[in-house]
């Protein structure tokens, strides 16, 4: 005659007795019912008692519910930063580990917000691990992409000095930046006006602007003068005449690399 006098707690184990056996054998059975996920289910454990003879006991029965409600924990969450628009960082290898799966799901999710021009915003980064229940855990980093690099002449006209006929034509000017690939650059020209028509200065400035109004600015002076004198186009020879044979005198005309209307006074 048996006698089940503790039952389990937990996942323990029972005792009995018997009328002859001073230790019976205590045996289990597990049937597993499966839950709304892999990490959620129950045992239903049967246990019975056995002496030597043979006899079993009456069995009794244990329900151990198994729940899985821990989310998991991010590993190697950065934090946030600022970077120049052409140093942008790859998105870091985010991982998670849990009590129960062994395989935990990390999900990446990113997005551009705060847009302030085209090579200045944030990146907003979210990592999410779910385990095999659907408990979750997310981290997220923001990375603000900004541009305060101003924009660099590929070449520079040097100020120079030049004849009035000599004036260089403004060159063109371009610029690379480390972010905009079509960097627009502006051309803008002064005149000041000096002591006669050609003799003056001009001043050439260019402008490069890139996408987030990062500026450079570079200046030529151009000097213009006039050191060279007007040309005769016919000079008259010396001649001799009588008083009363003394001839008119001639037009004499002159040309000059700059004035198209060159002053001729007789004296």
């Amino acid at each position: 005659m048996f006698q089940m006098i503790s039952l389990p707690g937990g996942a323990g184990y029972t005792t009995s007795t018997d009328n002859c056996d001073p230790d019976p054998t205590e045996t289990f059975t597990d049937a597993t019912i499966p839950g709304n996920c892999a990490d959620n289910y129950k045992i239903e454990r049967t246990w019975k008692a056995t002496d030597r003879c043979g006899n079993v006991s009456t069995t009794c029965k244990q329900t151990i519910t198994i729940e899985d409600t821990t989310p998991p924990v991010l590993v190697g969450c950065p934090d946030d930063i600022t970077v120049e628009c052409d140093a942008i960082p790859v998105n870091p290898i985010v991982t998670a580990t849990d009590n129960c799966d062994l395989d935990v799901d990390v999900t990446i999710i990113s997005g551009i917000s705060n847009v302030i021009c085209p090579d200045g915003y944030s990146i907003e980064i979210v990592w999410t691990a779910t385990d095999n229940c659907g408990n979750a855990a997310s981290c997220g980093q923001v990375v603000t992409v900004q541009d305060t690099s101003p924009p660099v002449f590929d070449n520079k006209p040097v100020n120079v000095t030049v004849e009035c006929d000599a004036v260089p034509a403004a060159e063109v000017v371009t610029a690379h930046d480390n972010c905009d690939a079509d960097v627009e650059v502006t051309y803008n020209e002064v005149r000041t006006d000096g002591n006669c028509p050609d003799s003056y200065t001009l001043t050439r400035t260019w402008i490069a602007i890139d996408n987030c109004d990062n500026a450079t600015t570079h200046t030529q002076k151009v000097t213009v003068q006039d050191t060279t004198p007007p040309v005769f186009d016919n000079k008259p020879a010396d001649i001799t005449a009588e008083c009363d044979n003394v001839p008119d005198i001639p037009v004499v005309t002159a040309h000059d690399n700059c004035d198209l209307d060159v002053d001729i006074f007789f004296y």
